[in-house]
């Protein structure tokens, strides 16, 4: 009986010692692999600049290959391509494309989605004018009646008196002032700055974007492109300016036979507040003087290259034409 227990004994260290060599190396392996993760992790972070937007403090700086070069708020520069820029496809309330939106500021994509899927989309047959200029934001109280925008016919001549069959718009929604478009780009895996550039490159942007051309290919009937972007127009009375440079080249150089129509204020929409059985697409132009002002409330960039001003009246103010004092 001794010697039958002192078998046993061996036995179970023998199996001990076997199973907690199986342990340790079961172990080992698991350490092993989370290490092979780690350095993994760890190239892909050295390799972060393929990924993400590059700092340029120096010519040196900017990648080989096609890029857009940016500003952001505090002058630094950036050399970005078209997949680090945030976008997303705007759709109406039944889901079919209808834009693309770059948001770029806090609460813009609820604000955006809200807009375009609307149940109501005044914004395809009319707009308003807001007065109230000295406000940073449209008060929606000081509204004019609302009226139809210049996209709903689109004719040879100014007054738009030999329309064509209407059809709805497509939309690019951005911000923006009279000399540059404001993105959001990603610099890291968690990092991400807005910068502006010029309306040129804002163009070669866009036909390079996924949501841009399928929301054109989705819309072929469309004769406009409307740009939801305040003040892009602002500067009409200069030789060149952020629409009209946009324009320029999503005529010449990507082929978009769209009129692009581009406001000279700010631009708004209702705020995403409101009861979703209130909410519309309405769309708003600020202009000091409101529906009085001389200032046009938007241009109209034609595929023949003029540019048209649209009064808020749709008439010129007197002792104006379509023609003078800057085009």
């Amino acid at each position: 009986m001794v010697m039958q227990t002192g078998q046993l004994l061996v036995q179970l260290t023998r199996r001990i010692a076997v199973a907690t060599g199986h342990g340790a190396r079961a172990v080992g392996e698991i350490f092993r692999e989370g290490a092979a993760r780690i350095r993994a992790a760890a190239d892909a972070l050295t390799r972060a600049d393929g990924r993400y937007a590059t700092r340029v403090l120096e010519d040196s700086d900017i990648p080989a290959g096609e890029h857009f070069l940016g500003w952001d708020d505090r002058g630094n520069q950036w050399a970005f391509t078209a997949d680090h820029v945030r976008s997303r496809l705007l759709r109406n309330y039944d889901g079919k494309p209808i834009g693309v939106q770059y948001p770029s500021k806090l609460g813009d994509s609820t604000t955006g989605k809200g807009w375009s899927r609307a149940k109501y989309r005044h914004t395809d047959f009319e707009y308003f004018i807001d007065d109230d200029v000295e406000s940073s934001r449209m008060s929606f109280k000081r509204r004019s009646p609302l009226r139809e925008p210049p996209w709903v016919r689109i004719s040879s001549d100014y007054q738009h008196s030999s329309p064509r069959a209407r059809t709805n718009p497509v939309y690019v929604d951005v911000h923006a002032n009279q000399s540059a478009f404001l993105v959001r780009i990603k610099t890291g895996r968690f990092s991400s700055r807005a910068v502006d550039f010029r309306g040129a490159d804002f163009a070669r942007l866009n036909a390079a974007n996924i949501h841009f051309n399928r929301a054109l290919s989705e819309n072929r009937d469309a004769n406009a492109l409307t740009l939801v972007a305040c003040e892009a127009a602002a500067g009409f009375h200069i030789m060149t300016y952020a629409s009209k440079e946009f324009a320029n080249y999503i005529h010449n150089e990507a082929g978009v036979k769209k009129d692009v129509f581009a406001a000279t204020g700010t631009v708004g929409t209702p705020p995403t507040i409101w009861p979703n059985f209130l909410r519309s697409s309405e769309l708003g132009v600020s202009l000091p003087g409101g529906i009085d002002s001389t200032q046009p409330a938007w241009i109209r960039h034609t595929v023949q290259g003029q540019d048209i001003p649209i009064w808020a009246r749709n008439t010129p103010p007197e002792g104006r034409t379509a023609s003078d004092d800057y085009f």
